[in-house]
């Protein structure tokens, strides 16, 4: 093997590394969630639990997509792991679901700087004919948390305490740092872009937007109700306008149907996936443990329909595997409205249409990767990076928040377990078949092939 293909390769072991530790911190926490809500209490703080993670994670995205070039990959890479580590420190000593919420906002800087930095070295190193392959490297560093981390978690905090499962955490960080970092020091970075004037301002109106939202949202009165997600809604408009690509929002050009794509399919899988594990274990009275077997499934099937990209990109259009990922996320969605119902079975019916949900989350993310990191303006590989990392976890910490304040709603007013599910899930289908049929229109609908061919 010629020295820079070991380069490569190391880089690569790397970067998986790094993205094993989200797996399993991802995985590992919304498994354990139903655990962590009985003992502490504070229901309504459930769903931001994870959108306050998410919005501080936008922040720290649009701060370091500014900084790359500026500062060496290994630096920032550190920096990032620190902070992710203080986050879950604060996590394991929390005292109530309220405090938990807020020592996430924590570990959301130190993940999205780590994020961010990642899409940045992959859009920096590889060329268009291997980064496919490794952004599917990347997602393949989800198969074996997707195994242990789900059920593990669920386990350990049923066994022991759940703050063991954010110790657990905690212990991974230390040997990350040590196998990625060193192979990073010699990968050079990319020249630093002009810093666009109001995006970080632009970062934090797109987070307060949507804490507040989740607030009004739940809110007692229609009128607070009504006026809140008016301005809300109207302000995260506004500021995301400052923060993605240009058409991102109207699904046009190229980039802003990969960003509008994406968006769009992280608010729909994530905001499913986040209360599957509290409807089976609330409503048919499964074990987290069991429950967490549903996340396991789909993380090993986005695996899969990541890697049908890496290897069919030459063959089958980003146009086609784009729109059939969002109909089989929609179907999926669809299916699994089931569990909110008493039907039987329910554990066979998670599994199944989340596993297929999976897969077609994986075909949505991988063709998206694929164009954005190919379209990409020379000189704007921190941007784009940021961007791609910013249309995910928006649509995550809209759909977490808005799904949190609908359960609240549900909690206050003594609806039956489930029928705040069955709303917002059935919302999310309709996303589904809308990002389906407009947002994939502008994406290359021939297969690109590689020069030669």
């Amino acid at each position: 093997m010629a020295p820079e293909d070991r380069v490569a390769v190391g880089l690569t072991v790397g970067l998986v590394l790094i993205i094993t530790t989200f797996a399993v911190d991802a995985l590992a926490l919304v498994a354990a969630m139903p655990v962590i809500e009985s003992d502490l209490g504070g229901r309504q703080w459930y769903g931001a639990v994870f959108s306050l993670f998410v919005v501080s994670n936008i922040v720290a995205i649009v701060a370091t997509g500014q900084q790359v070039g500026r500062h060496t990959f290994s630096s920032m890479l550190t920096v990032g792991l620190t902070v992710f580590a203080v986050g879950l420190a604060l996590g394991a000593a929390a005292p109530s679901m309220f405090t938990l919420a807020l020592t996430r906002t924590v570990q959301g800087l130190g993940a999205g700087i780590l994020a961010t930095v990642t899409y940045a070295i992959v859009a920096s190193r590889f060329d268009d004919a291997t980064r496919p392959k490794v952004l599917a490297a990347m997602s393949t560093a989800w198969v074996v948390p997707s195994l242990i981390a789900p059920s593990g978690a669920a386990w350990v905090a049923e066994q022991f305490h759940w703050r063991w499962v954010f110790i657990i955490l905690l212990m991974m960080v230390a040997p990350a740092a040590g196998l990625t970092i060193p192979r990073l020091r010699s990968v050079p970075v990319p020249p630093p872009e002009s810093v666009r004037r109001g995006q970080l301002f632009a970062a934090v109106g797109v987070a307060a937007s949507i804490v507040l939202l989740q607030v009004g949202l739940a809110a007692s009165s229609l009128v607070v109700v009504a006026s809140t997600g008016v301005v809300c809604v109207t302000w995260l408009l506004s500021s995301l306008s400052k923060l993605l690509p240009a058409g991102s929002l109207t699904g046009s050009g190229v980039l802003g149907g990969a960003m509008l794509s994406k968006l769009l399919a992280g608010l729909v899988f994530l905001g499913t996936e986040t209360f599957i594990p509290l409807a089976l274990t609330d409503i048919h009275g499964h074990s987290a443990t069991v429950a967490g077997l549903a996340l396991t499934a789909a993380a090993l099937t986005w695996t899969i329909g990541s890697w049908t990209v890496a290897r069919k990109h030459e063959v089958w259009s980003e146009r086609s595997m784009n729109r059939i990922g969002h109909l089989i996320v929609a179907f999926g969605v669809m299916t699994t409205m089931l569990i909110t119902t008493d039907v039987d079975d329910s554990l066979i019916i998670a599994l199944c249409a989340w596993a297929f949900a999976g897969f077609g989350v994986g075909l949505v993310f991988g063709s998206v990767n694929v164009v954005a990191l190919r379209e990409a303006p020379e000189g704007n590989v921190g941007s784009v990076s940021a961007s791609l990392q910013l249309a995910d976890v928006i649509g995550f910490a809209i759909a977490s928040g808005v799904g949190g304040a609908l359960i609240a709603v549900g909690d206050r007013s003594g609806w039956q377990p489930g029928r705040a599910l069955l709303i917002w899930w059935g919302l999310l289908v309709a996303v589904s078949c809308f990002a389906a049929a407009t947002s994939p229109r502008d994406l290359p609908h021939r297969p690109r092939r590689s020069a030669g061919r």
